[in-house]
């Protein structure tokens, strides 16, 4: 449902630290539902692509186990500003990555989050 939702345009990861920079493709299917005359990033779509980064960084498969501290602070309109900027740390605990980061825009902070994810396991 995510193909073509938004593109890396820069990706750092320094041991623990990363940053992000990713285009929103503000024509895709997702927001002709959520809404159509006022486009929103769904909050859930925002966590989704935290995921992707702890995945990128982790190169494991990983699933969502805790999001215990979740501020969404402003609306993030990709006509408005396309390019979302997230910029955080991710620290390995046994079989846990927590990731803690920030989601914003060039204008203004978009998100906090506190994430906790576990590696994969298929049942």
């Amino acid at each position: 449902m995510l193909n073509n939702f938004s593109e890396i345009i820069q990706q750092q990861f320094e041991e623990d630290q990363f940053e992000v920079r990713l285009k929103l493709n503000s024509d895709h299917e997702l927001y002709k539902g959520h809404f159509p005359d006022q486009k929103v990033t769904p909050a859930v779509v925002m966590i989704h692509l935290f995921k992707q980064i702890a995945e990128d960084f982790s190169a494991e498969e990983l699933q969502l186990e805790e999001a215990s501290n979740l501020k969404f602070l402003n609306v993030l309109d990709p006509d408005q500003e396309n390019v979302l900027i997230c910029i955080g740390s991710i620290e390995k605990q046994e079989n846990k990555y927590v990731l803690k980061a920030v989601a914003k825009t060039s204008l203004k902070v978009i998100a906090k989050v506190k994430l906790i994810f576990t590696t994969f396991v298929d049942h």
